[in-house]
């Protein structure tokens, strides 16, 4: 006859606790006060939203000793009238009769805006300046931009874009703001908007 021996199975263990069970129970623990706290984060935060796109323009993306970089010096100091920083409005008419009349209309709404340093008349350009084209039905007017600095480029771009999309032009002319900071400013155009606005 054998002897049985009854052996009471151990307690388990519990795990030990990890870093999210401790976190976890930290925020049950102290929910009035963390709450509390992140008000006060939303509260300080809301009106530096107001800066957001500035602070997102865009601005400072130059790689230093770079070739681009080089060439940008050389624009700013061999063309100083518009410097790297022109805008281009690019003026189609579908026809050469009708697209001098329609870039000066150009010309004339951007000529002392405050966002304008100074706008290129193509029709005071000669030939070789390459501001009409070959068929003479488009025209390029280059637009040096109004700025302290840098960051401040994109939003010259958006006041002159704006500028361009408000002129009563007829009918089949087109008008397109284009250039670096353009672009740019399109690019920032979803930090201008509010959050819940339709794109």
């Amino acid at each position: 006859m054998s002897v049985g021996t009854s052996l009471s199975a151990p307690a388990s263990a519990s795990p030990p606790r990890t870093l999210a069970d401790r976190t976890a129970a930290l925020v049950v623990r102290r929910r009035r006060l963390i709450i509390i706290g992140w008000l006060v984060l939303i509260a300080v935060c809301v009106p530096l939203a107001a800066t957001l796109a500035g602070a997102l323009s865009g601005a400072g993306w130059n790689a230093a000793g770079s070739d681009s970089e080089q060439v940008r010096q050389e624009l700013r100091r061999d063309f100083a009238q518009l410097g790297a920083e022109a805008a281009v409005v690019v003026v189609n008419a579908g026809d050469p009769a009708g697209r001098e009349p329609a870039a000066a209309q150009v010309v004339a709404a951007l000529r002392g805006h405050p966002d304008v340093r100074a706008v290129t008349d193509p029709a005071g350009q000669p030939a070789q300046a390459g501001l009409v084209s070959a068929d003479g039905t488009t025209a390029l007017v280059p637009v040096h931009l109004r700025a302290s600095s840098d960051s401040e480029l994109p939003e010259a771009a958006h006041a002159v874009r704006d500028r361009v999309a408000a002129i009563d032009l007829p009918p089949g002319v087109r008008a397109n703001v284009t250039g670096e900071w353009p672009m740019w400013a399109d690019s920032t155009s979803p930090t201008r908007r509010p959050c819940c606005a339709p794109s």
